[in-house]
């Protein structure tokens, strides 16, 4: 018995310390990579606007997904160039079929809380960036939230939080299976609020935080330098 014990205790040891390792690796040259959903995002959530490719960074769904699909992003560490960059990810947090049911907890696939590694926005902001949505789990309303950590919805600005920068306050374009363009159920994350949600908040309205599959900084050698 005190065998299992020890043992459960262990795995529970190892369990939390993982956890606690999990993190944003900044890779240098504008690049975060994200060790649990094993992404790389652009450290830059505003790129589409300081890179001067558009002149705020907000538009349609459609200019959006052309845009990050065509995204060739230089990393000047490596001095290499990266593409096949996408939207974050909305998967359904339970099974294949999405639950359309506005829920606090996280437990659906909109509302509040969800931090389920299936929704990549959504664990960014609740997890990485640990802020707060406009209502918490148990249906009470946090002092501050959102990307300004107001006591009020912002629905303007932008806001550097750990390691990123330029983060927007407003709603944000995510991709799901199953849902491509045109269709009218466009996935959102509303980073002035918290929440997730299928449908625009306002139409042909957005902006963009590129993000690639993989860690795509490891394994490029530096530059040698002279």
């Amino acid at each position: 018995m005190n065998r299992m014990l020890k043992a459960l205790a262990l795995t529970a040891s190892l369990i939390v310390t993982h956890a606690a390792q999990a993190e944003l690796h900044d890779r240098g040259g504008g690049l975060l990579y994200d060790d649990v959903l094993d992404v790389t995002w652009l450290q830059d959530a505003n790129y589409a606007k300081t890179s001067g490719q558009h002149p705020t960074g907000k538009m349609s769904y459609a200019e959006a997904s052309k845009w990050v699909s065509s995204l060739v992003y230089h990393d000047p560490v490596r001095n290499v160039d990266h593409t096949g960059w996408r939207l974050p990810k909305v998967e359904p947090v339970s099974g294949d079929i999405f639950n359309h049911e506005f829920r606090l907890d996280g437990s659906t696939d909109e509302g509040y809380n969800i931090t389920s590694t299936r929704s990549e926005f959504s664990y960014m902001y609740y997890v990485n960036l640990e802020l707060d949505g406009w209502w918490t789990k148990d249906g009470q309303h946090p002092k501050t939230f959102g990307v300004m950590k107001s006591w009020t919805a912002v629905w303007s600005g932008q806001a550097d939080l750990g390691r990123v920068k330029n983060l927007q306050t407003d709603g944000y374009y995510c991709a799901s299976p199953g849902k491509p363009y045109p269709s009218p159920a466009v996935w959102i994350f509303t980073t002035s609020e918290g929440n997730q949600r299928d449908g625009l908040r306002r139409p042909d309205a957005g902006f963009v935080w590129a993000v690639h599959d993989g860690d795509i900084a490891a394994g490029v050698k530096k530059p040698a330098t002279k």
